[in-house]
């Protein structure tokens, strides 16, 4: 069973009574899985965030210290391939996606979403869940970089209307031409999530929709609102 999504921009866009209601009917022994990684496990954060997460959802949490060289790994792929809710927090994308890599868990993740798990993300956290994303080289130069693919197509943007989506632009120039990758991606505005039901289609929650954008020959955007 394919996983859903609930992926948004900011803490604000996340709808705990929404994912409350994707989660429906838990299991006796549904558990979350809090994954700090993109913010290097900081631990003040963390414990924040995940009794935010048990206070709404009325569920137990583990939160694999995925930054944490001596992280215990088999527990680790238990906590994130058995969790009903994974949670990805904000940070940086590449910086999670790294972690994940270091400790040899991509395979959890991968479990995880064939599993049928609810995957939550907030800002760099739901960008992890795409194939790839922006990076960067030691001059500073744009490049494709490998995210966890765990299940939505393209790439995402998050929070960067006010720049007209510069990164997710330069992504797709860096990938213009490229038959192996997505030459669209979806950007998704401050205080909104993107939500991806278990047949994979896209719907909008906040008051701006997401958008699927693709850059036509001239350098402009072609749009297409996400409802």
């Amino acid at each position: 069973m394919p996983a859903t999504f609930f992926l948004a921009a900011d803490p604000r866009a996340l709808d705990l009574a929404f994912l409350r209601a994707m989660l429906a009917p838990p299991t006796p022994d549904a558990r979350i899985c809090y994954i700090g990684a993109a913010h290097d496990d900081d631990a003040r954060w963390a414990k924040q965030q995940r009794a935010k997460l048990e206070a709404a959802l009325g569920l137990p949490s583990d939160a694999p210290k995925l930054s944490d060289r001596g992280l215990d790994v088999a527990a680790a792929r238990r906590a994130i391939a058995g969790a009903a809710l994974l949670f990805l927090d904000g940070g940086d994308t590449v910086g999670l996606v790294e972690h994940a890599r270091a400790r040899g868990l991509d395979d959890a993740f991968a479990a995880a979403a064939q599993g049928g798990a609810v995957i939550a993300g907030i800002s760099a956290g739901s960008c992890a869940v795409a194939p790839f994303t922006i990076g960067y080289d030691d001059d500073e130069q744009p490049l494709v970089a490998p995210c966890l693919a765990l299940g939505v197509a393209e790439p995402l943007d998050v929070h960067s209307e006010d720049d007209d989506w510069a990164e997710m632009r330069a992504l797709l120039e860096c990938v213009a031409g490229r038959r192996d990758l997505a030459q669209a991606g979806i950007v998704i505005p401050t205080g909104a999530a993107l939500v991806v039901d278990a047949r994979g289609r896209h719907s909008s929650r906040g008051k701006r929709p997401c958008e699927r954008r693709s850059l036509r020959a001239d350098g402009t955007w072609q749009v297409a609102p996400i409802g």
